[in-house]
């Protein structure tokens, strides 16, 4: 997952993240339910593969 915050609050905005993404479901106003697995989280350098959405993030 990419994301972009200023720096003094990355640590914050982080720990928000993984906190939601360890829920592991989401339940749609419709009643659905849409689950997963959160396997891990760890800071990593960005992919070629998501350089573009990458640079999106940051100019937003």
């Amino acid at each position: 997952m990419l994301f972009a915050t200023e720096p003094a609050i990355e640590a914050e905005v982080g720990s928000r993240i993984e906190s939601a993404l360890s829920q592991v479901s989401l339940d749609h106003p419709d009643g659905a339910i849409t689950r997963w697995q959160f396997l891990s989280a760890r800071p990593g350098l960005v992919r070629k593969d998501e350089a573009g959405c990458a640079g999106r993030l940051v100019q937003t």
